[in-house]
């Protein structure tokens, strides 16, 4: 009963967190039997929330045993489908525990039920993916032997691929890979056990490696993060990819990053010297507070049309923003309020934002709606309130973006207009490393068809 609760407001506080939460390959995942989910893991809860809606089934989840050492979260976590994993990292050599885990993900298995299971076996928004624990592999193996390899058991390889995974409305891409197969690997796994499950967890690896945007090495990550700002969209322009969907931001994101490694192998001399140039370029916009867009050859800029649409547009739908942050305003910020006054990690910034913003949207919502309808007396008026809560909200996130970003335009303008020379400088820099950037780019391209 309890599980049910917290999936249904789980899955409406998922679809009002994310702007889009875009699903491909889903088509792959076995409906029923028995099913590992395996996927990376950025984002703490956020990740298992994600595998578990996007995926139609539900599974049982394997989390970290200390995650039960809070007398709250253990209540909660024994009435939900969590199994504990004793990490060495938590409990030192003492993983004795870990049998009775392995039995209950047997169990779970023979019955045809699916398990989740992050394999990295720990959550870091470091964009790397971290080296594979055998796990998930001798799980899976163990089950199969247990029945002649006859089970059925399947790995299902996940990427959770997050365009801002700290920020509020953004947009997410989970992307369901190749079923992996443990019968297939039958003979192998008689012939040289610690051999098979070393291939098999290699194959996991390869394949989230293949379905996410990370990189391999750290050293490249602040150059993939910069082209990511000056170059994509100009990549996507030559693509002639004038509608840019998440699935295309995704695949160019994943040209740039193999890109970066190739220079980074192949000739690290010309790589920091591009590095060195980006970032002495990405420094000077953090120092004027400019826009990487507002530099470039094709930005035609705010116009008197784009100007006179948004004066008549803000004119028009003032009072639905003024509606939606005087109703929504309080629980908006107050995840943010409480991030400002807590230290934890980076990882937690998102599930702190859900679950602060469920509570307080639920809570603030229900005590504005028994307001209205105290004071009304009138069920219309308390349902047209109702019914203008959510959409007057998003609105007024919407109208408060906008209002940025005509604020960060005008900053421009008055910057162009005081130190005209220094814009100059700033848009010449900018086209010598799209210049340089083209040229590594054709080259890449002749060396890797």
């Amino acid at each position: 009963m309890i599980y049910r609760i917290i999936k249904f407001f789980a899955i409406i506080g998922l679809n009002l967190f994310f702007k889009k939460i875009v699903v491909s390959g889903k088509g792959r995942l076995p409906l029923f039997g028995p099913v590992l989910l395996a996927a990376n893991h950025p984002n703490t809860l956020m990740d298992p929330m994600l595998v578990s809606y996007t995926s139609s089934r539900n599974p049982h989840v394997l989390a970290k045993s200390t995650l039960f050492d809070n007398n709250v979260l253990r209540w909660i976590f024994t009435r939900l489908p969590i199994i504990p994993v004793y990490r060495k990292a938590d409990v030192g050599n003492n993983t004795s525990k870990n049998e009775m885990t392995f039995e209950a993900c047997y169990d779970f298995l023979s019955k045809g039920k699916s398990i989740m299971i992050f394999p990295e076996g720990i959550s870091q928004m470091d964009r790397q993916l971290h080296p594979i624990k055998t796990g998930i592999t001798r799980i899976g193996l163990g089950a199969e032997l247990a029945h002649n390899f006859e089970l059925g058991v399947t790995i299902m390889p996940i990427g959770i691929n997050y365009s801002d995974p700290t920020s509020f409305y953004s947009n997410v891409y989970v992307k369901y890979g190749n079923p992996i197969k443990l019968q297939d690997y039958r003979q192998a796994y008689y012939k040289d056990e610690i051999a098979t499950v070393n291939a098999i967890t290699e194959k996991i690896r390869s394949d989230l490696e293949y379905l996410t945007a990370t990189v391999q090495k750290s050293e490249v990550t602040q150059a993939v993060e910069a082209l990511e700002i000056i170059y994509k969209k100009e990549l996507m322009v030559d693509e002639s990819l004038l509608f840019r969907t998440i699935k295309q931001d995704f695949l160019v994101t994943k040209g740039i990053i193999d890109a970066v490694h190739w220079l980074y192998d192949n000739n690290p001399i010309q790589f920091n010297a591009i590095f060195e140039q980006l970032q002495n370029y990405m420094d000077q916009l953090k120092l004027y507070h400019l826009e990487d867009e507002f530099l470039s050859d094709s930005h035609t800029g705010i116009g008197a049309y784009k100007i006179s649409r948004a004066i008549f547009q803000g004119f028009i739908g003032l009072p639905l923003f003024l509606f939606g942050f005087l109703t929504s305003g309080i629980p908006y910020q107050l995840p943010r309020l409480i991030l400002n006054r807590i230290n934890i990690e980076i990882e937690y910034y998102s599930t702190v934002k859900f679950l602060v913003g469920m509570v307080a949207y639920l809570i603030i919502y229900s005590l504005e709606i028994w307001l209205v309808a105290a004071y009304f007396q009138s069920p219309f008026w308390t349902i047209m309130f109702i019914f203008l809560l959510l959409p007057s909200g998003k609105y007024s996130l919407f109208f408060k973006d906008k209002l940025k970003e005509y604020w960060r335009y005008f900053q421009f303008l008055v910057l162009r207009k005081q130190q005209p020379n220094l814009v100059i400088q700033l848009k010449t820099r900018r086209n010598d490393i799209l210049e340089i950037l083209d040229d590594l780019k054709h080259i890449y391209l002749n060396q890797n068809d």
